[in-house]
């Protein structure tokens, strides 16, 4: 059975341009073949090699965790919530595509899963001087074999195990370059024309959105005074035909009146 046997935390120690790396040896004792993974709640930060991978029977693997290069101190440095979490399951589907059998293996089906905690030493920010990158890390994604034989490294007990072998190596120290310090000045340079631009562009924006708004309103007065002297021609209109009706009623009641007085007349006589 593959038991990781974690530690309860695992030291850091980055700084603006090196790597700080962590190794982790997993060793299985089961009588079948064994897939494990790697998960990382802050995978930006880690390079892992491998993430993932396949255990023989009585097989040894080497997991290197790299802590990549930081320009800036970790904000979180001082209460550090990163979380480097294992998970080892019976290997039943083919080797060749290892990530994608972990899409389909259920959280039921673990054999066993490893989880450590992590403490960032941000001790070489606070220096005046500057680490060089560190060299590659050996025995990155390295398999050897149970007998203590081994393809990349030294040879390791059989046994169930997963303990830290590996921190931060010593590392040079150089002055920080004027180079450097240019490419900042430029780049904080860059950044506040950037943001002049910016604020320029806001600024045309708004002047745009205040004659857009004068415009508008303009068309909804002069709608409104199209829209009333249309009304007023309507009702002047209406008032004309209305005396011209009733001119024409006056007419009507006239020949009607000069009708019946010749009727009456043509009765007396």
């Amino acid at each position: 059975r593959f038991t990781p046997d974690p530690e309860s935390t695992l030291t850091f120690s980055p700084s603006p341009t090196a790597r700080s790396a962590v190794t982790l040896t997993l060793a299985s004792s089961a009588d079948h073949k064994l897939t494990f993974k790697v998960l990382l709640n802050h995978p930006n930060r880690y390079i892992v090699r491998p993430s993932a991978g396949v255990l023989q029977p009585g097989e040894i693997a080497t997991i290197a965790v790299v802590f990549e290069p930081a320009a800036q101190r970790p904000p979180d440095a001082a209460d550090c919530k990163n979380l480097i979490k294992i998970q080892v399951a019976k290997l039943s589907g083919p080797e060749e595509d290892v990530a994608e059998l972990w899409k389909t293996i259920p959280k039921s089906e673990l054999v066993a899963k490893a989880r450590y905690a992590v403490a960032i030493d941000v001790s070489a920010y606070d220096a005046p001087q500057e680490t060089l990158p560190a060299p590659a890390v050996a025995g990155v994604g390295t398999v050897a074999a149970a007998t203590g034989s081994s393809r990349t490294g030294p040879s390791v007990p059989v046994g169930v195990t997963a303990a830290a072998t590996g921190g931060s190596s010593q590392k040079p120290r150089l002055r920080r370059s004027n180079s450097l310090s240019n490419k900042m000045a430029s780049l904080k340079e860059q950044a506040e024309a950037v943001t002049r631009d910016i604020e320029n562009l806001v600024s045309e924006k708004n002047e745009q959105e205040n004659e857009l708004q004068k415009l508008i309103q303009e068309a909804v007065s002069k709608r409104r005074e199209y829209k009333t002297r249309r009304q007023e021609d309507y009702i002047t209109e209406l008032n004309r035909v209305h005396h011209r009706e009733l001119v024409r009623v006056d007419h009507v009641q006239m020949l009607l009146i000069f009708a019946i007085m010749l009727m009456s007349i043509k009765l007396l006589v």
